[in-house]
């Protein structure tokens, strides 16, 4: 179903906007509201074509959508209701081909998707339907090509080939330049490799052997330089690495060993470098992420606490674990995370039995960490989710029947915003617009469909 079809009340009141004819709305401390406005009712009534996966190529923004009629394709937008379009209907009828698992390739996008008679396969477009093109078939019935990673111009994925398991395969975009990297688990068994992480030219990954079980493995896109790194848990045991997280030249992650159980590690991409940092009993690790040059943040369990925020710093070295903040007093914990940061800041989510899951910012330090907003105030759960930065504000999800909300950082200055969506989350900056997914309550409730939200700094000008 073409957008434009259906009336979009943004548009009108845009170019009331720009006229002068119509005011932006007034909220907080007397700062303009963006717009919001549904960028295609693509499946009327309340099911919603689910839009998935956005990825931003060049002036658009890309994902799959159902609308109800041609199954489950590909649309792209440039953040209009006429520029949001059906790119390629690659498999004919309701089904639909499915594409997901989409990554800029220069000024192309690579994905998966699936066509009768054939598996999840590679494909590539520009954004219309004449640059859109196979580039390689999987062998029927093999599963997806997984999440892919770009190093290097090359994009690196998991898939299984016609006679080994799920392995590492690298693609330029061509199909003779699709080719499987390394049979890391000889024959028909799979390596399964998963978390694909690149820093500067080595691609991490976790992959299991048969010898070692999941382990972390490192690749300079070759097959003689791609190797396991080091066996955390001896023999065919799993250390399972997680949460991995780039800072500098190093990777940091979590793992279990058996004589420490869950704990930080880093590596430069060498043996010798993989070592572990913390070796603090029971700290449990969750949620890395960078918070500056030398500081990570992750939520653990020290001194008696339950869970909470907590820095490592001096990470060249040893490292040093500092408890950030003790926010659920007590046993219980907070259970923050997970952290979205933004200028040396970190903004999440976590619990205190006075006001509930809300919303809470932590430079990594006691003074330096409080609650931000209590979005429904009292014991009751905001629970704010989707963080995203955009145009240096937050914008996020809250479970309150205006379900939108903006931040700037501010306790005064983050606000629940009047606009009609709900569910939202997806969030993909496209110049000065904030394309998302979300559901209509008011003044007829719809699915999920794709949204575009304009910043304030347009409101100067009239939109353009």
């Amino acid at each position: 179903m073409n957008p434009n079809d259906r009336p979009w009340q943004g548009l009108a009141m845009l170019a009331a906007l720009a006229t002068g004819a119509a005011g932006p709305a007034q909220a907080g401390a007397g700062d303009p509201e963006p717009l919001t406005g549904m960028l295609g009712d693509l499946v009327p009534g309340t099911t919603g074509s689910a839009p998935s996966a956005y990825v931003r190529l060049g002036a658009q923004v890309c994902f799959g959508a159902d609308d109800g009629v041609l199954g489950r394709e590909l649309w792209c937008s440039d953040g209009t209701p006429a520029g949001t379009r059906l790119v390629a209907d690659l498999y004919p009828g309701v089904i639909g081909s499915d594409p997901d698992h989409m990554v800029v390739l220069g000024d192309r996008l690579l994905f998966t998707a699936g066509r009768p008679g054939a598996g999840r396969s590679l494909w590539r477009t520009d954004g219309t339907a004449a640059g859109t093109a196979l580039v390689f078939e999987f062998p029927p019935n093999s599963g997806d090509p997984g999440p892919k990673v770009v190093m290097n111009g090359v994009a690196y994925f998991a898939a299984t080939g016609v006679s080994t398991g799920r392995e590492l395969w690298r693609s330029n975009g061509t199909a003779t330049g699709t080719w499987r990297v390394r049979d890391i688990r000889p024959g028909a068994a799979s390596s399964a490799p998963i978390r694909l992480t690149v820093i500067g030219t080595l691609l991490y990954f976790v992959a299991d052997d048969g010898a070692h079980g999941d382990e972390l493995w490192r690749s300079n896109g070759s097959e003689g330089g791609t190797l396991r790194l080091t066996d955390i848990w001896p023999g065919t045991g799993h250390s399972y690495p997680r949460f991995l997280v780039e800072q500098g030249p190093r990777l940091f992650f979590v793992a279990d060993d058996p004589s420490n159980g869950e704990q930080i590690w880093r590596t430069e991409g060498d043996v010798a470098s993989t070592v572990r940092v913390t070796t603090i009993a029971g700290l449990r690790p969750t949620n890395l992420a960078r918070l500056g040059n030398n500081t990570l943040l992750f939520s653990g369990v020290t001194g008696g606490l339950g869970r909470e925020p907590h820095r490592l710093v001096n990470l060249q070295l040893t490292g040093i674990v500092q408890l950030a903040a003790d926010i659920g007093a007590g046993s219980a914990g907070s259970d923050p995370g997970p952290f979205t940061v933004h200028d040396g800041i970190a903004h999440f989510a976590a619990t205190t039995a006075s006001h509930g899951r809300e919303l809470w910012r932590s430079d990594g330090t006691p003074s330096g960490t409080w609650l931000l907003a209590d979005l429904v105030p009292g014991p009751g759960d905001g629970e704010p989710s989707c963080l995203a930065w955009f145009n240096d504000r937050l914008y996020f999800h809250s479970a309150m029947p205006r379900t939108l909300w903006q931040s700037d950082g501010s306790t005064p200055g983050t606000r629940q915003l009047a606009s009609p969506s709900r569910l939202a989350c997806g969030f993909t900056p496209l110049g000065a617009r904030l394309l998302y997914r979300a559901a209509q309550y008011l003044p007829a409730q719809t699915g999920v469909e794709p949204w575009v939200l304009f910043d304030d700094a347009l409101f100067g000008n009239g939109f353009q």
